[in-house]
């Protein structure tokens, strides 16, 4: 009560002042109403952590089959196996409604992929487990709370008592709740269906037992968050489709996943993750998580009043994360990707089961997906602008994080649209979501070649200059979720470059979140992104013990940005260090020329005062960068294309090659390099570099870019 009390009594004290925007800071634009909610629902569940582990049993399952069968709207006589085995609706998704032709297309269409994705089963099956790119050997039992690369473990309390930082160094929470997304379960389902051998249907069986005894509900680490038992509750129903056709799947099992189901579905209604200040991709996790409970096992007494909720919350969540312009509101490209998951699962839910929604919603599914064309590179993968955890809702396919090029497929199918058929072949994730309809719809689309063009995405910051295989993305946006920085890292005015199939100039990724603050702070830094550094300065204040948050110090805006075939030009600044005691204003303006095939960057700042100003130009891994006397940069690797960097105002700067790293991978880190250049300068001051990508042997182009004359074009 005193917390509620306190926020009562600080808005009363601050809105009698004329200067309302205390407040507004204090609450992040709440309005009263939601300050009161907030203030409650801190209250609330605090006082359940305090109550809950005093009541609840230890105890797995924590429902009989007496209970099971009270929440079972199928009358007492009717024979639970045979019902569940026979039903042709609900449906997951088209392809598992078809399963078997679904199963033979695979292996016609994709040999590779089903020879691929047998042997992921087989490897499972001898408990050799791959996660975020490291390989795991198990000896016996899985232990499901543990992770595998400290040997770390969590233990098995109410989940109120577990901590998600554990004690010994370097421990990651993300490796167990990997794990325990049970998403494998995919790989075990898919081989068997493709073989129809039941050792994998027996795997299954074995594992989802052993999951059960070692995991009663509200018991260890795998509940200290509802959105992990949200996504695992979608990976448990689709398990259900992809094995009840098997001899294993008996009524014991049936009942074992049934139970499952009924447990995460009660957990995730108690657990969600909501908040009046913000809600992020977790409380979408949780509604989906409801939402295919409660679509696809109607059977559950509660599955209506569930998905009626989910699946209204769901729409008004979209509302609010997804930008107009089709931009996740957490301002990282990973999370675009995740969110884009959940909702286009839970759209295809209710598609194939004659849910209908409105259209406006389908419109705004859509620009994501436009999003996603747009930010592509020519190679089909993703830039690491923000936070990044390899993400994903269910794996139809393993594939490289970085590697978005499936989502437009199946677009195309879902559209029917041709602007998002950039391949001849539909992906294996379209097949299983849409089945072989969707390959016909696929196939008769026309190949149209039509290429992604350079654009603006105010809303998400987002500024994209493209033409052929040359691509530049920048980020002008705010740390996301309204400023809060949960996911952004210090990348305001920060780009990545590609020319001639790589990436040049990158974002560093994530790398760890709990496992290590030191190397979780140095990958979000301004120094480890493609910016501008004042005074040895933040861009936003980092708070060494809050990983999850950055300051909101910076206020960006974006000047002007023009696109036409000649050049694309963006101008945008930010007044991060407008809090020095001689304030500061960066602006920086990236002129693509498209015919010519290079950039031109311009950094300005205005204020008062001599400053340091640091520029950083990190290299992707793998590239040879070499640093000439006069300052020229030149970083290339066996392909035939470099990149020239070349700072028009050479002799003032110094310069040196320092150490980075990148991470395509969570929880991997590759060496790579990268160029500062620095300068001690009294403001108003602007410096210029050019980047140009050339064929090796076409050092013309190189001199011919060098003699003109760009004074009238960085005004």
């Amino acid at each position: 009560m005193f917390y509620l009390l306190r926020l009562i009594s600080d808005i009363g004290r601050r809105t009698s002042d004329a200067r309302v925007m205390g407040v507004a800071e204090k609450v992040n634009g709440m309005t009263p109403l939601e300050v009161l909610g907030e203030a409650w629902l801190r209250l609330s569940r605090r006082a359940r952590r305090t109550i809950r582990p005093l009541t609840v049993k230890y105890s797995s399952p924590s429902i009989s089959d007496a209970e099971l069968d009270s929440h079972l709207n199928i009358g007492r006589r009717v024979d639970l196996l045979a019902y569940f085995k026979k039903r042709v609706y609900p449906r997951f998704c088209g392809g598992l409604a078809e399963i078997g032709r679904s199963s033979e297309l695979l292996i016609e269409l994709f040999p590779h992929t089903a020879s691929q994705v047998v042997w992921e089963a087989d490897e499972i099956e001898k408990r050799r487990f791959f996660i975020f790119g490291r390989e795991y050997q198990l000896d016996g039992e899985i232990d499901w709370h543990r992770d595998f690369s400290t040997g770390a473990r969590w233990p098995l309390e109410h989940y109120t008592r577990v901590p998600i930082i554990h004690r010994q160094a370097g421990a990651d929470v993300k490796v167990p709740w990997e794990l325990n997304r049970l998403q494998h379960f995919s790989a075990l389902g898919i081989a068997y269906n493709v073989t129809q051998m039941e050792k994998y249907a027996e795997d299954f069986s074995r594992q989802l037992n052993s999951w059960a005894q070692s995991n009663p509900v509200e018991f260890g680490v795998n509940w200290t968050c509802a959105m992990e038992a949200a996504l695992r509750a979608i990976n448990l129903a689709m398990s259900f489709f992809l094995f009840r056709g098997s001899e294993t799947f008996d009524e014991k099992l049936l009942r074992t996943l049934l139970k499952l189901l009924l447990e995460h579905g009660r957990f995730i209604r108690r657990n969600l993750e909501f908040s009046y200040r913000a809600t992020s991709n977790h409380y979408l996790s949780d509604l989906a998580g409801l939402l295919f409970i409660g679509v696809l096992f109607p059977e559950f007494k509660q599955s209506r009043r569930w998905a009626q909720f989910a699946l209204r919350e769901l729409l008004r969540e979209m509302d609010k994360q997804i930008n107009e312009d089709g931009t996740d509101y957490e301002a990282s490209i990973s999370y675009h990707r995740f969110v884009l998951e959940l909702l286009l699962h839970c759209f295809v839910l209710c598609k194939v089961n004659g849910i209908a929604l409105p259209d406006r919603y389908w419109e705004r599914l859509r620009r994501m997906f436009e999003f996603v064309r747009c930010y592509l590179k020519p190679d089909g993968t993703a830039p690491l602008i923000g936070d990044s955890d390899d993400g994903r809702v269910i794996i139809w396919k393993t594939r490289l994080p970085i590697d978005h090029s499936y989502l437009l497929p199946i677009a195309a199918v879902l559209f029917e649209d041709e602007d998002f058929k950039r391949e001849s072949w539909l992906c294996e994730e379209g097949l299983w979501l849409f089945g072989e309809s969707g390959i016909e719809i696929f196939n008769d689309l026309p190949r149209t070649n039509k290429q992604a063009r350079s654009q603006a995405f105010p809303r998400g910051g987002i500024y994209i200059q493209r033409e052929r295989d040359l691509y530049a993305i920048i980020d002008c946006g705010d740390n996301g979720i309204y400023g809060r920085g949960s996911h952004g890292h210090n990348d305001l005015l920060s780009f990545e470059l590609y020319a001639d199939h790589r990436t040049f100039l990158i974002d560093p990724g994530t790398y760890v979140y709990t496992a290590d603050r030191d190397w979780r702070n140095r990958f979000r830094s301004t120094c480890y992104h493609n910016g501008v550094m004042v005074d040895g300065e933040e861009i936003n204040h980092i708070d060494e013990r809050a990983i999850f948050a950055l300051a909101a110090d910076a206020e960006a805006k974006v000047n002007v940005w023009q696109s036409n075939t000649r050049y694309d030009l963006f101008d945008g600044e930010h007044n991060a260090y407008a809090r020095l005691s001689n304030p500061v204003v960066h602006r920086r303006v990236m002129r693509f020329d498209a015919l010519e095939g290079f950039w031109l960057l311009t950094d300005k700042f205005s204020g008062r005062g001599a400053h340091r100003f640091d520029f950083f130009f990190n290299f992707d891994v793998g590239l040879d960068v070499q640093l000439f006397s006069d300052g020229v940069v030149i970083a290339g690797d066996e392909g035939a294309t470099a990149l020239a960097l070349i700072p028009l105002q050479r002799a003032q700067l110094k310069r040196e090659i320092v150490e980075r790293f990148v991470s395509r991978v969570y929880g991997c880190k590759e060496r790579s390099q990268g160029v500062v250049f620095s300068i001690e300068a009294a403001v108003p001051f602007e410096n210029s570099f050019l980047l140009i990508p050339y064929k090796r042997g076409d050092e013309g182009k190189l001199e011919r870019i060098c003699s003109t004359d760009f004074s009238v074009a960085t005004e």
